[in-house]
Protein backbone atom coordinates (compact mmCIF):
# COMPACT_ATOMS: atom_id res chain seq x y z
CA UNK A 1 0.00 0.00 0.00
CA UNK A 2 1.22 3.21 -0.73
CA UNK A 3 2.08 5.60 1.68
CA UNK A 4 2.70 9.46 1.58
CA UNK A 5 5.61 11.78 3.03
CA UNK A 6 4.40 13.52 5.94
CA UNK A 7 4.11 16.44 4.40
CA UNK A 8 2.14 15.72 1.77
CA UNK A 9 0.03 13.90 3.93
CA UNK A 10 -0.27 17.46 5.70
CA UNK A 11 -1.11 19.04 2.50
CA UNK A 12 -3.58 16.32 2.04
CA UNK A 13 -5.47 16.55 5.11
CA UNK A 14 -4.94 20.67 4.52
CA UNK A 15 -6.77 20.23 1.36
CA UNK A 16 -9.96 18.23 2.42
CA UNK A 17 -10.85 20.54 4.78
CA UNK A 18 -10.74 23.47 2.51
CA UNK A 19 -13.10 21.28 0.48
CA UNK A 20 -15.07 20.12 3.32
CA UNK A 21 -15.65 23.87 3.91
CA UNK A 22 -16.78 24.55 0.61
CA UNK A 23 -13.29 26.45 -0.17
CA UNK A 24 -11.81 25.29 -3.58
CA UNK A 25 -7.96 24.74 -2.85
CA UNK A 26 -4.94 24.74 -5.37
CA UNK A 27 -2.38 22.54 -4.92
CA UNK A 28 1.07 24.17 -4.97
CA UNK A 29 3.91 22.19 -4.15
CA UNK A 30 7.77 22.25 -6.16
CA UNK A 31 8.77 20.24 -8.86
CA UNK A 32 9.05 16.33 -7.41
CA UNK A 33 7.16 17.31 -4.56
CA UNK A 34 4.48 14.86 -5.21
CA UNK A 35 1.51 16.71 -6.74
CA UNK A 36 0.06 13.62 -8.11
CA UNK A 37 0.72 11.54 -5.18
CA UNK A 38 -1.13 14.06 -3.31
CA UNK A 39 -4.26 14.70 -5.68
CA UNK A 40 -4.63 10.92 -6.22
CA UNK A 41 -4.76 10.27 -2.24
CA UNK A 42 -7.34 13.62 -1.89
CA UNK A 43 -9.09 12.09 -5.08
CA UNK A 44 -9.61 8.87 -3.82
CA UNK A 45 -10.45 10.34 -0.15
CA UNK A 46 -13.28 11.56 -1.79
CA UNK A 47 -14.52 8.91 -3.83
CA UNK A 48 -13.86 6.29 -0.84
CA UNK A 49 -16.54 8.69 0.76
CA UNK A 50 -19.12 8.62 -1.64
CA UNK A 51 -18.36 11.95 -3.32
CA UNK A 52 -17.48 12.14 -7.12
CA UNK A 53 -14.24 13.82 -7.56
CA UNK A 54 -13.26 15.28 -11.01
CA UNK A 55 -10.18 15.03 -12.02
CA UNK A 56 -9.32 16.59 -15.80
CA UNK A 57 -6.05 16.54 -17.92
CA UNK A 58 -4.79 17.17 -21.19
CA UNK A 59 -2.64 13.65 -21.49
CA UNK A 60 -4.05 10.49 -22.06
CA UNK A 61 -1.74 8.75 -20.40
CA UNK A 62 -2.45 10.48 -17.12
CA UNK A 63 -5.96 10.07 -17.21
CA UNK A 64 -4.83 6.37 -17.40
CA UNK A 65 -2.62 6.62 -14.81
CA UNK A 66 -5.06 8.30 -12.33
CA UNK A 67 -7.82 5.21 -12.80
CA UNK A 68 -5.02 2.95 -11.75
CA UNK A 69 -3.21 4.94 -8.81
CA UNK A 70 -6.93 5.56 -7.17
CA UNK A 71 -8.43 1.94 -7.80
CA UNK A 72 -4.75 1.30 -5.72
CA UNK A 73 -5.78 3.21 -2.55
CA UNK A 74 -9.52 2.06 -2.69
CA UNK A 75 -12.31 2.81 -5.07
CA UNK A 76 -11.44 3.75 -7.87
CA UNK A 77 -12.31 7.28 -9.63
CA UNK A 78 -14.24 7.77 -13.16
CA UNK A 79 -11.58 10.58 -14.88
CA UNK A 80 -12.18 11.24 -18.44
CA UNK A 81 -10.59 13.84 -21.26
CA UNK A 82 -12.05 16.65 -22.70
CA UNK A 83 -10.50 17.70 -25.89
CA UNK A 84 -11.62 20.90 -27.94
CA UNK A 85 -10.64 22.10 -31.31
CA UNK A 86 -9.21 25.30 -31.45
CA UNK A 87 -9.28 27.60 -34.60
CA UNK A 88 -6.58 30.25 -36.36
CA UNK A 89 -7.97 33.85 -35.88
CA UNK A 90 -8.50 36.02 -38.73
Amino acid sequence: MFKLLDYQEDVAEECLEHLHAGDNPMLVLPAGAGKKEVTIEVASRLANKGRRPLFITDRRSLLTNFREWTNERGRGCDAAMAQTAATAGP
